[in-house]
């Protein structure tokens, strides 16, 4: 299969979706194998869907790992939909001492499949609409924290902790004027002052739950706390962050600029890395920044590239030594004409080669 841009695909040729694409309650919203008609195209980009994955005879074989199964990441948008909605719909009182609010099931659920492959890099391209942000970004978040979890060895205990918080660090967002949430734009500095009140919100809501630990809670509260002391709302330095809001404020960062938003497209994988080690040791602490690295396929499996020579290539393997010369194979010669039988290279090999640009 091959990742594409849906921009990219050309409404009189005939494409299959290749992988399921999911609502934001976690129900199907497009069923992989399904023809990809002009229409069905218009509607996906209505939808401001930027990525899909399609069949392509010349990549057969190209499956990209998921570190959690669609199952369980279709279970945890459910939960999370159902407490983002019911709060965003006021309805506090039919949530709290409630098992609604339990989401400690998906959790574990995410831990197992995250330690069935320990040694597999997380490969999503976000694929959610933009209007579906908040809930596929609360379950990135957690998967992405979980994944680091067990990078740091953590007891299961600690990993359901840190899930919990992370899964659930936005939860404030629900509190916050819809205008302002749904702002086609950068926010102003009143606007912006109310948004940050989502991290001390989310922290309210959560401390009152008696099944979410109060650990998990203080991840909504320090999540935007900065490792040089500059964020909000404690302005809290260092060591002083707790260490699940330390990872979170990453897994946070990094789902966000890649991230389809009303006011910029998303920032590529590897963009997004190179970003996110520019603020190491400023906003973040840069040991978990490294750590990162070494989860995340800058270059997911699938995606579609630019060779230096001319030549479009997709990802066929991730190269853990060095992630950003994975191995490719080549679909197309340098004048863009198909190959007549699609090749591998090893960037990593023939370092003549590499990429220009992600198409």
């Amino acid at each position: 299969m091959r990742l594409i841009a849906l921009q990219n695909l050309e409404a009189h040729k005939e494409h299959t979706l290749a992988k399921n694409i999911l609502a934001e309650n976690g129900q199907i919203l497009l069923r992989a194998g399904t023809k990809l008609t002009a229409k069905l195209i218009l509607r996906l980009q209505i939808r401001r869907i930027p990525y899909v994955y399609i069949d392509d005879p010349l990549t057969e074989g190209i499956n990209p790992i998921d570190v959690v199964s669609e199952e369980t990441r279709r279970k945890a948008l459910e939960k999370t939909s159902t407490i983002i909605n019911n709060l965003m719909k006021k309805k506090r009182d039919k949530i709290i001492g409630r098992d609604e609010f339990n989401i400690k099931k998906e959790v574990e659920a995410i831990i197992t499949d995250v330690q069935r492959h320990p040694g597999s890099m997380y490969n999503m391209v976000n694929m959610q609409s933009m209007d579906d942000y908040l809930f596929h970004h609360s379950v990135n978040v957690g998967i992405i924290s979980v994944i680091l979890g067990v990078g740091l060895k953590y007891s299961k205990d600690k990993l359901i902790e840190l899930g919990i918080g992370a899964t659930l660090h936005d939860v404030g967002k629900t509190l916050i004027p819809i205008e302002i949430l749904n702002k086609p734009g950068i926010l102003n500095e009143l606007e912006y002052d109310l948004m940050k009140e989502h991290s001390m919100l989310g922290f309210e809501i959560l401390k009152e739950q008696p099944g979410i630990p109060l650990i998990s809670a203080h991840v909504a509260l320090q999540h935007h706390e900065r490792w040089n002391g500059s964020g909000y709302p404690r302005g809290l330095a260092k060591l002083e962050q707790h260490e699940y809001a330390r990872i979170t404020a990453i897994a946070d960062v990094y789902d966000a600029l890649t991230s389809t938003r009303s006011y910029r497209k998303a920032y590529l994988p590897h963009e997004a890395v190179e970003l996110l080690f520019g603020a190491g040791n400023h906003h973040f602490d840069y040991e978990l920044v490294k750590m990162f690295r070494d989860k995340i396929a800058i270059y997911p499996i699938g995606m579609s590239v630019l060779l230096n020579d001319g030549r479009i290539a997709v990802v066929s393997e991730e190269n853990k030594i060095s992630p950003q010369r994975p191995k490719v194979r080549v679909i197309m010669n340098n004048d863009k004409t198909p190959v007549t039988e699609s090749y591998e290279i090893d960037l990593y090999t023939d370092p003549k080669v590499m990429i220009s640009e992600v198409i």
